[in-house]
């Protein structure tokens, strides 16, 4: 990491990093209010990590790619957590996997910036919401079937991009 790296927003997004797998132990603990408080102080690390990087002028290049990882990362490993909790074995599990895979593939191969969309602002606050609901226990296949969801068409509409960004 360079120096000039070393901003407030950019370390508030790598604790995010650093929190996911702690949320991840206290949802499998079944200390939800825990895991919720924490992963509310995640969610509001991301708010002002942007939030401070457009007010003091310091936004990076590895900020605009570590945001939207943290970000994956985080909901990747609490809903890994929930899956594994309530026994909802299966696809659901290796859906959960490859977007952390993902996630460390592109931070590691890929380098892109990914332009945050309205749909995908949209989706995050569904993803949060269903994460919520999930942490304190309302696990069903139609709440996981929709959180898959949430996260899937945003997803597609980011590969879309890709694909016909490349094709320019």
């Amino acid at each position: 990491m360079k120096k000039e790296d070393l901003t407030i927003s950019n370390i508030l997004t790598i604790s995010r990093f650093i929190l996911a797998p702690v949320i991840m132990y206290f949802i499998l603990n079944s200390q939800q209010y825990i895991a919720l408080a924490l992963f509310l102080v995640a969610l509001l690390t991301d708010a002002l990590d942007g939030y401070l990087a457009r007010k003091l002028n310091q936004s990076t290049r590895l900020g605009k790619i570590l945001d939207p990882i943290s970000d994956k990362i985080l909901l990747a490993l609490v809903i890994l957590a929930i899956l594994i909790k309530y026994e909802f074995y299966g696809w659901i599990i290796i859906l959960a996997i490859s977007i952390f895979v993902y996630a460390i593939f592109y931070l590691f191969f890929i380098k892109r910036e990914i332009k945050i969309t309205r749909m995908g602002k949209i989706f995050l606050v569904i993803e949060i919401l269903l994460l919520i609901l999930m942490i304190f226990g309302y696990v069903n296949h139609l709440i996981i079937y929709l959180f898959v969801l949430s996260l899937s068409i945003p997803g597609l509409n980011y590969l879309y991009s890709i694909i016909r960004s490349d094709k320019k």
